[in-house]
């Protein structure tokens, strides 16, 4: 996991692991690529016996090119997290682009992915501030949360036919251009920068344009977590919608001023006010929601006021 670990040495009655001195294998045949010293640098090539990148395989280390041959079948978490490589590109063969691999490649610009993937998962892109060329596969099914979270130069994309589920967060401050283009796709809707999903119940994401009043849809029945962290809206009207569920952190770091929950508030996410420095009050009118959770507004300076309703029979730690 980042360890500067230079060499491998392996006792000759291990079976289970080999090494050539700086990269170590396991597996059957020495078929997964289990771990690469961190003095690897320049280009590297995966050998052709291998078949699996094990999880945090080059991390930290400061390759700047990583070629795969047509017969590697995975790629597991984090395998590439902190390299220095610049482009990469998918074989036919994997289906899965797993949770963090890419995560903070400074230098990534270019992936290129197959028609076969299904999957990216959470976090996988998430702090690549150059990756730019990119595209969603025919065959993609789920996004996982966070995945393209601060790719600040990312161009447009189209959602394909065939993607079922994106998680919260996904395209988060990526350039405020941005455009995400889901005509293909009638699962989807973007309204006012508010990115919706499952038939418009699941609000997942929002595009910051600089809005100061948003209005949600009364289908709406979930606020994903994160979905207005460090967003510059002040005022939040909520439809009336049969229940609402908001999930942790929704409104850190937001310049939120004044909140007024529906009726319908079912349940509010750990953390969901944290540093909004800018709060002043909130209302609670209903009697669906019992529980104020963890830390909902710690460190809001300016909060003066909070109504709680009747049906409240828990409170941790407010502040």
């Amino acid at each position: 996991m980042g360890v500067p670990i230079e060499r491998f040495d392996i006792d000759p009655k291990n079976k289970y692991f080999k090494s050539d001195g700086k990269i170590l294998y396991s597996g059957n045949q020495n078929n997964t690529l289990h771990f690469v010293s961190s003095i690897t640098s320049g280009s590297f090539t995966i050998p052709l016996f291998v078949t699996q990148v094990n999880k945090n395989c080059f991390r930290g280390c400061t390759v700047s090119n990583i070629e795969i041959h047509p017969n590697l079948r995975s790629i597991d978490q984090y395998a590439f997290c902190g390299t220095h490589i610049s482009t990469f590109t998918y074989n036919s063969l994997i289906t899965r682009i797993e949770a963090l691999t890419f995560l903070q490649c400074s230098n990534l610009e270019t992936v290129e992915v197959n028609d076969k993937i299904v999957f990216i998962g959470h976090s996988c892109f998430q702090s690549c501030p150059k990756l730019k060329n990119i595209r969603l596969p025919s065959s993609l099914v789920e996004i996982g949360d966070s995945a393209f979270a601060g790719c600040t130069v990312l161009n447009d994309l189209i959602i394909p036919a065939s993607l079922v589920t994106m998680g919260a967060s996904v395209f988060k401050d990526v350039r405020s251009s941005f455009v995400l283009n889901y005509t293909l796709n009638s699962r989807f809707l973007m309204e006012n920068g508010l990115f919706y999903q499952d038939d418009k119940r699941v609000l997942s994401g929002y595009f910051d344009k600089g809005e100061k009043a948003i209005t949600i849809r009364s289908e709406c029945t979930t606020v994903s977590n994160l979905v207005f962290t460090s967003a510059t809206i002040q005022t939040v009207t909520f439809s009336n919608s049969p229940e609402l569920n908001v999930g942790d952190n929704v409104f850190t770091e937001s310049q939120v001023k004044t909140i007024n929950f529906p009726s319908t508030l079912k349940k509010l996410g750990k953390q969901c006010f944290r540093n909004c420095l800018q709060l002043e009050k909130v209302s609670f009118p209903g009697t669906m929601i019992t529980e104020i959770p963890e830390e909902c507004f710690i460190n809001c300076p300016k909060l003066k006021s909070i109504t709680l309703p009747k049906s409240i029979t828990t409170v941790i730690r407010l502040f």
